[in-house]
């Protein structure tokens, strides 16, 4: 293979390998339901929902289980009311989520392809790559943290969909009153986290890996 191609091939796996660990984090994240539970004593969720920690429970479960369902037939919450958009609106999470799977088994493939090219060439420029821009990741994400998290939260909706639905009356669709906005600020700083995480593990495999080659390198010539 040219340096060209293998310039190429780093480069795709680069962000194939970003895009694919945020993705991963965010799928693991949204069914890491510890974090909610705890989020329900740590905004008071109970008091300002007016609603009892056991039908919270039960309608989150039902939530992230109908979004992990492979083709849910309805959208029905156990003890909460549903109007016709609300519905439709968790009908377009479902569809993003299941669009988000197919995306990590692509990218899988597609990485353990590359990942066994790059070992036979012994090129990890992908690992040094990817690991600093996860690194990276947090400090573009700052201002989003530190400004206003609202006006960030709305245009990120406005993106995905193509609709108004996502705006819910709670007198309608009570759902959105156990789902404060800060629940989901919290998922956004723990996906951060652990994408920046993983990519530190990322870089020092490449820093040990340059290190090695360069010790094998020099001893050609001892």
């Amino acid at each position: 293979m040219s340096n060209k191609k293998i310039f190429i091939l780093q480069l795709v796996m680069s962000i194939i390998i970003f895009l694919a660990t945020i993705a991963f984090f965010t799928k693991i994240v949204s069914n890491f339901k510890s974090l909610y539970y705890y989020d329900i004593v740590n905004l008071d969720i109970e008091k300002s929902s007016g609603i009892d920690v056991s039908t919270i429970k039960t309608n989150y479960n039902y939530l992230i289980d109908f979004l992990n369902q492979s083709n849910p037939s309805d959208f029905i919450l156990p003890t909460l009311d549903s109007s016709v958009n609300g519905k439709t609106h968790f009908f377009e999470v479902h569809r993003i989520f299941s669009n988000l799977n197919y995306f990590l088994y692509f990218s899988i493939i597609f990485i353990i392809i590359s990942v066994i090219i790059s070992i036979k060439n012994k090129i990890y420029l992908y690992l040094k790559v990817s690991g600093i821009s996860l690194m990276v990741f947090p400090l573009i994400l700052a201002p989003i943290l530190m400004t206003g998290f609202t006006d960030y939260f709305d245009s990120f909706h406005k993106i995905l969909f193509r609709n108004d639905f996502w705006l819910f009356d709670p007198s309608a669709d009570p759902v959105i009153l156990i789902l404060p906005e800060s629940f989901f600020m919290h998922c956004l700083i723990l996906i951060v986290f652990l994408s920046m995480l993983f990519g530190f593990i990322l870089y020092v495999i490449y820093r040990f890996l340059h290190r090695k080659s360069k010790f094998k390198n020099t001893l050609k010539y001892i």
